[in-house]
C-alpha cells in the first residue's frame, strides 16, 4: 500500500519513470493521487521542528538521544539529567515555621501519593511534638516518626536542618526518616531525680506537653517501693505510673542497680505505662533450721505470696538388749505442713520453732524420744504446726513376735491470724516406722527402717552387718531400728531435726 511502510520507507502512488517506459502519458489525476498521497501519507505523519503535529504512537529512538533538551517546568515533561542531579523536583527550602512547616517544589505537587518522598531545608527547629508538612499549598499533616511516635521537641533541630520527608496515605501522615535522636537514642533519655516512688527528670530538649503515645526513658536510681510511683518530666504534672492496661505496679517492677526504664503516655487515662516491667519475678528463699523468727522483708507487700514449708522433728529409735536377735522398729518420721499464705505485714515476724530430732535409746532396750514440732506462730496465732515423728520402743525380748512400728506425725494449719489469707495448704503425714520382727526359731531377725519425711527416707535398721547406730539425716526423718547381736546390746539410732523453708517472689 502506499505511503510509510512501517521501516522508514515512503511508498508512492506511481512511479514516473515506470509510466514513461509504459508509455503512459502524464494525466492531472495521476499526479493529483500520488501528490495527494505525498501530502497525506507522507508529511502528514511526520512530526515538524516547531511544535506542529503530535506523535499516535511510541517513537523508537533506535538508540539515539534527545540532545540539547530544555529543563522540565511540569510533571508532564521529559527530566533532564541535570535536574535529577540537582534534585531540583524533590528539594527546596522550607517556609512557614517550624511547627507548621510549608514548601514550594517546582514543578508543582497536584497530589499527594503513598510513599512519595520529598526533601525540605528548615527554616527553624520544631518546639511541639506534632508539627504539620504541607507542600505546595496541599492540606498540612502531622510529621511522625518511628512507625507514627510523636516527635520530641527539637527532632528538627532547627534553621538549615535537613529533613527527609515520606508520605504514608493510610495514615494520612509525614513520616520524618531522620529525626534528631534516631541516631543514637530510639526515646528521649535523661537520669532519673527525685525518690524511688515520685520520679522526675530533666529533658533536654525540654518535653512541652503530654501527647498520647510519647515514649520516654530514664535510668532509675531505686526500686519503687509503693504499688503507685509517680513520674513528671520537665516540671509537668506527675501521673502515676501503671503496667499496661493500668494494673498497679508490684514493688521494684522498676528495679534499682541503675535500671533503664521505658515508659508510655495514656492521654486518655492521664497515666504512663510502664513498657518494661520486671514481669519475671525473682525467687526468694530461707532455710531455718534453728528457733528464731522470720522477718517480712520490706520490699514486699500484703499482697506478696508467702509459702512456707515446716516439717517437724523425727522419731529416734529404742535400743534392743538381754536376748540375742531382740530387735526394734524404726521410729516414724515427721509431719510436713506446706502453708502458702498472704497477709504478712513488711516489718513484722513469723516466729519459728523448730522441732527437735528424737533420740536413741541408749541402754539395752531403752526407749526412744519422739522428735519434737515444728510451729509457725504469727500475731501471737500459731498457723502451722508439724507433729513430730514417734519414738519407737525398747526390746528385749527374741520370741517369735511381729512389733508394731510408730505412725508418722501429722500437721495442721490455721488461717486465725489478724490480716492473714490461707491461700493453700497441704498437709503431709510423715512416714510409719519399719516394722521389726524377731524368731529366733528359724534364725531370722530384721530391725525396721526409719520412717521418712517429705524431705527423704530415714536411717536404715541396724543388722548383723553392723551394731553401730546409724542416725538420721534428712530433715524430719526417723531413725533406724536396733538389733542385738552376738551377746551384744543395741542402741537405737537419733532421727533428724526439723526444718523450715520460706519462700517468696518479688
Amino acid at each position: 500500500m502506499p505511503g510509510w511502510d512501517g521501516n522508514g520507507f515512503f511508498v508512492r502512488v506511481y512511479s514516473w519513470e515506470a509510466d514513461a517506459a509504459a508509455g503512459i502519458k502524464i494525466l492531472a489525476s495521476r499526479m493529483d493521487a500520488d501528490t495527494n498521497n505525498i501530502t497525506n501519507n507522507g508529511f502528514g505523519n511526520t512530526l515538524t521542528r516547531d511544535g506542529q503535529g503530535s506523535a499516535t504512537n511510541d517513537l523508537p529512538m533506535n538508540n539515539f538521544r534527545h540532545t540539547g533538551v530544555g529543563d522540565a517546568s511540569t510533571r508532564n515533561e521529559y527530566g533532564v539529567v541535570g535536574q535529577i542531579q540537582d534534585s531540583s523536583y524533590l528539594f527546596t527550602a522550607a517556609t512557614g515555621t517550624g511547627d507548621a512547616i510549608t514548601a514550594n517544589f517546582d514543578p508543582d505537587i497536584p497530589a499527594l501519593v503513598d510513599g512519595m518522598t520529598l526533601y525540605v531545608r528548615a527554616s527553624a527547629a520544631n518546639t511541639v511534638v506534632n508539627p504539620t508538612f504541607a507542600p505546595n499549598g496541599l492540606i498540612a499533616h502531622p510529621i511522625k516518626k518511628f512507625g507514627g511516635q510523636p516527635l520530641v521537641a527539637g527532632d528538627i533541630t532547627g534553621a538549615g536542618a535537613e529533613l527527609i520527608l515520606r508520605y504514608v496515605s493510610a495514615f494520612a501522615r509525614w513520616e520524618l526518616l531522620n529525626p534528631a535522636y534516631s541516631a543514637t537514642l530510639a526515646v528521649p533519655w535523661a537520669v532519673a531525680a527525685g525518690t524511688a516512688d515520685a520520679i522526675t527528670a530533666a529533658y533536654t530538649p525540654a518535653i512541652g506537653a503530654f501527647t498520647d503515645g510519647l515514649l520516654l526513658s530514664f535510668r532509675a536510681s531505686a526500686a519503687n517501693l509503693t504499688t503507685t510511683p509517680t513520674f513528671s518530666p520537665n516540671g509537668l504534672t506527675a501521673h502515676t505510673i501503671t503496667k499496661k492496661g493500668g494494673a498497679a505496679l508490684a514493688p521494684s517492677d522498676i528495679p534499682a542497680n541503675l535500671a533503664e526504664v521505658l515508659i508510655r503516655y495514656n492521654l486518655a487515662n492521664t497515666r504512663w505505662e510502664l513498657v518494661n516491667p520486671t514481669d519475671a519475678p525473682t525467687y526468694n528463699s530461707q532455710l531455718i533450721t534453728a528457733d528464731g523468727t522470720f522477718t517480712v522483708p520490706a520490699n514486699c507487700t500484703t499482697a506478696t505470696i508467702f509459702k512456707l514449708t515446716a516439717t517437724g522433728g523425727g522419731g529416734g529409735s529404742g535400743g534392743s538388749g538381754t536376748a540375742n536377735g531382740a530387735t526394734t522398729c524404726g521410729a516414724s518420721g515427721a509431719a510436713t505442713a506446706i502453708v502458702s499464705y498472704t497477709g504478712f505485714t513488711p516489718g513484722q515476724n513469723v516466729t519459728v520453732a523448730i522441732g527437735a530430732k528424737g533420740t536413741k535409746g541408749t541402754t539395752a532396750a531403752g526407749n526412744g524420744t519422739d522428735g519434737g514440732d515444728t510451729t509457725l506462730t504469727y500475731a501471737a496465732v500459731v498457723i502451722a504446726t508439724a507433729g513430730g515423728g514417734k519414738k519407737s520402743s525398747g526390746n528385749s525380748s527374741a520370741t517369735p513376735a511381729t512389733l508394731t512400728p510408730p505412725a508418722g506425725g501429722t500437721a495442721s494449719a490455721s488461717a486465725g491470724a489478724s490480716g492473714l489469707t490461707l491461700v493453700s495448704s497441704i498437709l503431709l503425714a510423715g512416714g510409719d516406722g519399719g516394722v521389726a520382727m524377731s524368731n529366733t526359731t528359724v534364725a531370722l531377725s530384721f530391725s525396721g527402717r526409719g520412717g521418712g519425711s517429705y524431705w527423704g527416707e530415714g536411717s536404715r535398721g541396724i543388722g548383723s552387718d553392723s551394731l553401730t547406730p546409724v542416725a538420721a539425716s534428712n530433715y524430719g526423718s526417723g531413725g533406724g531400728g536396733a538389733q542385738r547381736q552376738a551377746g551384744t546390746d543395741s542402741t537405737g539410732a537419733d532421727g533428724a531435726p526439723g526444718v523450715v523453708l520460706v519462700e517468696w517472689w518479688t
